[in-house]
């Protein structure tokens, strides 16, 4: 009886050793953002020239956003943003009158959400804000968004 079981424990270990040692070939090949690596993700609004400023602009640092830049004006699309500890997603639902119609819904790691409803006008064109670990600082149109 212990001569099976030993052999069974042998046959457990080989199979767990098996699989994360593929695992870990699966992960290595795949690509790993460089640190210091600058990627930029732009979003140009639908039937937009080439050349039309992007109503969405992503900086991102090693797969971690650092920045974004909204064009208010533009108002157009579905963005997901990703930071440290979590991710905010932008609807934005077009321009009712000269406001900028968008729900911005964030998540951190601990399962905390938020959805705020924007009304941002025109006006402010295109502006850029800071992503930080726990979030995007959208302080400059905060006074246009509520939770309720």
């Amino acid at each position: 009886m212990k001569s099976l079981l030993a052999s069974f424990g042998l046959l457990f270990l080989f199979v767990v050793v098996f699989f994360v040692g593929v695992d870990y070939i699966q992960q290595s090949n795949a690509p790993v953002p460089t640190p210091g690596t600058v990627t930029v993700t732009e979003v140009v609004p639908p039937g937009a020239a080439p050349t039309t400023t992007p109503a969405f602009r992503v900086v991102s640092e090693g797969g971690i956003a650092k920045s974004i830049s909204v064009d208010f004006a533009a108002c157009s699309g579905t963005h997901t943003v990703n930071y440290a500890f979590g991710s905010s997603r932008f609807t934005f639902k077009g321009l009712i009158g000269q406001e900028c119609a968008y729900i911005q819904s964030s998540e951190i790691e601990m399962g905390e959400r938020t959805n705020e409803f924007c009304f941002v006008p025109v006006s402010f064109g295109k502006r850029s804000f800071a992503v930080r670990d726990m979030g995007i600082d959208m302080g400059l149109v905060a006074e246009h968004c509520s939770n309720e």
